[in-house]
């Protein structure tokens, strides 16, 4: 028996309001005190935590995201982009929680070696600013060209690299999300 059709295991969003974005991408600047593997500026992973509340760009950020999720979690449980219907979900979608938060900022030359998220069911990356010749997202050997505004959210377990970088200024916001099912189990 064959499936018939391939899974979706990413789906891009644009963000409403990517105006906030210069306050966002300052906030990644001067928070990156770390590095990935291949170099770029990073931020701690608590980087969502500790300035959710200091900073309302980023709370709003957050909140949309965090809005976007069960839609998220629909498409991937059903391989397929189709309107959002929680009488047809198998799972809680209040179980889905963001677990970390990061910002990377990329100097010319810096990229981010392949890696996954596992053990984490989704990951998102949000693009603050994508210069004109900025790498691409690789992502499961396919290479996405983003922009400024895009959200994509994608499975935790999926390789993923951005090839070093031949322009300055490229800037995410990254994070992972997991499934509480201690917490749906009185829901369901």
């Amino acid at each position: 028996m064959k499936l018939g059709f391939t899974p979706l295991k990413a789906a891009i969003a644009k963000f409403p309001n990517p105006e906030i974005n210069p306050e966002l991408q300052r906030l990644v600047k001067a928070n990156a005190a770390g590095k990935v593997l291949g170099d770029a500026n990073r931020t701690d992973f608590t980087f969502g935590r500790a300035l959710r509340d200091k900073s309302s760009e980023l709370d709003y950020l957050l909140t949309w995201v965090e809005s976007a999720i069960p839609q998220m979690a629909q498409i991937f449980a059903s391989g397929k982009l189709k309107e959002y219907d929680v009488s047809e979900l198998g799972y809680v979608p209040s179980g889905f929680k963001i677990r970390e938060v990061w910002g990377v900022d990329y100097a010319k030359d810096q990229g981010v070696y392949f890696h996954n998220h596992f053990p984490y069911c989704m990951s998102f990356c949000y693009y603050v600013n994508v210069p004109e010749g900025a790498a691409p997202l690789i992502l499961d050997d396919q290479e996405m060209k983003m922009e400024t505004g895009q959200i994509v959210f994608f499975l935790g377990s999926l390789f993923h690299a951005v090839p070093t970088s031949s322009v300055e200024g490229r800037c995410v916001i990254t994070g992972n999300i997991s499934y509480d099912f201690t917490d749906t189990l009185t829901s369901m």
